[in-house]
């Protein structure tokens, strides 16, 4: 289940199988969401793909990994991609949180 912080539900089981993760992003996906926060840009394929209506509806996000980012470069060549996303690793500041607070 989804925890709630702040008003933000998280999805997420560390070695969930492919099947409940699946069901993790439909269930994301019901609840309408305008903003994406992703890792793997697998629920902007999914709104994409599945729910092209519910792309309509998005604002915008971000993708914080590398294949996301990759994933989502192919989307514009197939005219795909309706909303703008933020590739975070791309961002000229990055490495100073990442340095700080994450991976160094």
């Amino acid at each position: 289940m989804g925890t709630a912080v702040a008003s933000v539900r998280v999805y997420a089981v560390r070695g969930e199988s492919r099947e409940r993760f699946t069901k993790h992003l439909y269930t994301v996906a019901t609840m309408m969401p305008t903003i994406v926060k992703e890792n793997g840009a697998d629920l902007v394929r999914l709104v994409h793909t599945a729910r092209r209506e519910q792309a309509q509806m998005i604002i915008e996000g971000d993708e914080e990994t590398t294949t996301g980012v990759t994933r989502l470069l192919r989307m514009p060549d197939d005219n795909v991609l309706s909303y703008r996303v933020i590739a975070v690793n791309n961002a000229a500041i990055n490495h100073l949180f990442d340095n700080r607070y994450g991976t160094g």
